[in-house]
């Protein structure tokens, strides 16, 4: 199962106006023409905190009035660039080492750039999260009641700081111990009408990272195919810090039916292959339970796919459905993802496609290294994406660049508005030459572009935007069209789940499912 999270990051303001979009062509709080150029801030920040010692570079859409700049105390670097510029940054792929080490190696970063930068901006650039070391989990005793329901085979515990199997012991997917110990507690109950309810052995569960030393905690029967039975929900319940000393903890039944959310997609293209569904709820405190559902079209034309996923019901927080539409429109693989969140408990989405959708790819996005480009056709049916993330690997042979003995290789990312095409810049070669030259192998990895509540703003497009969407709107959706080779389909992972999941679309690996 995948369990969509949020990571709360402080927002910065674009330029002294936190509505800098990148349709309006932002600010100009800096000062400086389309000629001269204008003073440009790029923030980065570490979990949140200002990242010190990154190097930023700064230059002219024609690469030209080249600057670069090593990140404050603050996380804060300047340049100045004319309007349509770029911003770059190295980002570490590893937050925790040193950012920029004496000694550069050009694997241990991804390339980060802006295009269309306009004076006055303040783009927020996250890189990532810190590892603060391996937690000492605490350790509990969980006691659940028995579930008396017939083909119950698992049972899991899902919490806000950790899931783990809890079935008793021995009893594992309907084994004929678990049948024997149901049948002594149905045997016992229809004896003991009054009697206190069956409960399980203890099982010992380690959980991380409980707030506050309590956790929201939901109990889930499944049957032999793991499909979800009935569940109890217990909210706020002490388990102790987070250092070892934990707290046992009983929970009390009864356990009530899993309802199955018939999640309704309407009005698809005739060339649908298939519809998954990813539903998330989440409390205050954390992600609580995830569960998806599939269907296909098989040999039919279908434009309307209604799919079942097993929800229990969960008060409050929030509810969150991430929808994966394939089609079959083209000779090479993209897919739509529409992730919808509104207030929880989550309850059955109607979802009319034709409201959400995004143009699609026509032709394959392919990297030109003469213009230093990304291009792509798009269709007429459906709207204009706010911006574009695309991202391209980079091989270089032995021998050349840093002069290693082995090949060296490096990913860069480059986000802009609209969707269409994406231009890398001509990067200075002061620390290492990151320009893709004609020896080299680049290849495109990755072009997700987004459609966003009320636009796109240029400081979230390498942090997270996300939160401050969800923070701000009770209901709403995010489109997102991705295209990925065909060699990353197989083992690919939404978008928007990636996005809301890691907060970094760019940093998150593509696990198989």
């Amino acid at each position: 199962m995948r369990l969509l999270s949020l990571l709360a990051i402080p927002l910065l303001a674009c330029g002294g106006d936190n509505n800098n979009h990148l349709a309006d062509g932002g600010g100009d709080a800096g000062g400086g023409d389309g000629g001269g150029g204008g003073n440009v801030t790029v923030a980065v920040t570490l979990d949140g905190a200002p990242a010190s010692g990154v190097q930023v570079y700064f230059e002219n859409a024609d690469s030209t009035n080249q600057s670069s700049a090593i990140t404050d105390a603050n996380g804060s670097a300047s340049g100045k660039v004319a309007a349509g510029g770029f911003a770059t940054v190295l980002a570490p792929q590893d937050p925790n080492a040193q950012i920029r080490p004496s000694v550069f190696d050009p694997t241990s970063v991804t390339v980060e750039t802006i295009e269309g930068v306009q004076p006055g901006d303040v783009l927020h650039f996250d890189i990532g999260n810190a590892d603060s070391g391996t937690p000492t989990p605490s350790i509990i005793n969980v006691t659940v009641p028995t579930d008396l329901g017939s083909g119950v085979a698992d049972y899991v515990l899902f919490t806000t700081c950790g899931d783990e199997d809890i079935t008793p012991a021995g009893s594992g997917s309907g084994s004929g111990a678990l049948k024997r110990h149901l049948k002594r507690s149905i045997k016992q109950f229809a004896k003991k009408p009054n009697a206190a309810v069956a409960t399980n052995p203890p099982v010992q569960v380690e959980l991380d990272g409980c707030a506050n030393g309590s956790a929201d905690i939901l109990v889930v029967s499944f049957d032999a195919d793991f499909n979800a039975l009935n569940s109890i929900y217990a909210p706020g319940v002490a388990v102790g810090s987070d250092d070892g000393s934990g707290i046992d903890v009983t929970i009390p039944g009864p356990y009530v039916a899993v309802p199955n959310l018939n999640e309704t997609i309407s009005n698809l293209p005739g060339d649908t292959l298939g519809v998954l569904v990813d539903l998330d709820v989440s409390s205050a405190n954390g992600d609580v339970f995830e569960n998806s559902g599939e269907t296909d079209a098989g040999s039919a034309a279908m434009t309307t796919f209604v799919v079942p996923v097993g929800m229990p019901t969960i008060p409050g927080g929030q509810a969150r459905t991430v929808v994966e539409i394939g089609n079959g429109s083209a000779d090479f693989d993209q897919i739509q993802e529409d992730a919808v969140w509104s207030p929880g408990p989550a309850t059955a989405l109607t979802l009319d496609y034709s409201t959400v959708q995004l143009k699609n790819f026509v032709t394959e996005p392919a990297f030109d290294q003469t213009s230093h480009s990304i291009t792509w056709t798009l269709g007429s049916t459906g709207a204009a994406a706010d911006f574009t993330i695309a991202t391209i690997d980079i091989d270089r042979s032995s021998g050349s660049g840093s002069g290693s003995a082995s090949d060296i290789d490096w990913t860069w990312q480059v986000a802009v508005a609209g969707a269409g095409s994406v231009t890398f810049p001509t990067l200075p070669t002061d620390v290492f030459d990151f320009n893709a030259g004609a020896s080299d192998t680049a290849t495109v990895d990755d072009v997700s572009s987004f459609k966003l509540p009320g636009g796109a703003n240029r400081s979230l497009e390498f942090s997270d935007f996300i939160t401050p969407i969800l923070t701000g709107m009770s209901t709403g959706t995010i489109g997102i069209q991705d295209y990925e080779p065909e060699e990353n389909l197989r083992s690919h992972k939404p978008v928007a789940t990636k996005r809301v999941r890691a907060t970094r679309l760019w940093r998150t690996s593509r696990n198989a499912r």
